[in-house]
């Protein structure tokens, strides 16, 4: 029996993609910033994971 099936069918969403949260990360102030790029890497290398594995950011 399956106990969480329920929950892994209302992830999906129409498309069929899994709805997931985008979580970034920073180790500290002096990583954050305009002048910084943590964030943008960041966002890019989940953009790229997203679109390989079927998943849909729906927050972040």
């Amino acid at each position: 029996m399956c106990i969480n099936c329920s929950r892994r069918i209302d992830t999906l969403s129409s498309k069929g993609r899994i709805k997931a949260v985008a979580y970034l990360r920073t180790s500290s102030s002096a990583n954050v910033g305009q002048d910084k790029d943590s964030e943008r890497r960041q966002r890019e290398a989940i953009d790229t994971f997203v679109k390989a594995a079927g998943y849909e950011i729906v927050d972040s």
